[in-house]
């Protein structure tokens, strides 16, 4: 058996479009795990799930802040995952892959 060197593009391009993809991905898989679970244990509704969310920014506020304050829950989540895709690209292209 052979192992083939493989990286992960970082830069440019190739990488930026990758951590938009992968958090696009992430955040939608997050946030579908996130509204069904709390919809089936507590009967939360979306609205009130990004609110929270938004209140890492703006403290309590976010729950008498309608819908304005859950779209900003949404943009904040899916800023959060994709900086972590970044930041797992970006670990992750400093590692070899091995095949074989």
């Amino acid at each position: 058996m052979t192992a083939a060197a493989t990286t992960i593009p970082s830069t440019g391009s190739k990488g930026s479009k990758i951590v938009l993809i992968g958090g696009l991905v992430a955040g939608t898989l997050d946030l579908s795990a996130a509204f069904i679970v709390s919809w089936v244990r507590a009967g939360v509704s979306p609205v009130r799930v990004m609110q929270s969310v938004a209140s890492g920014l703006l403290g309590a506020a976010a729950f008498t802040g309608g819908a304005s304050a859950a779209v900003l829950g949404v943009a904040a989540h899916f800023f959060i995952a994709t900086v972590w895709t970044a930041v797992f690209l970006f670990r992750e292209s400093k590692a070899e892959i091995h095949g074989g």
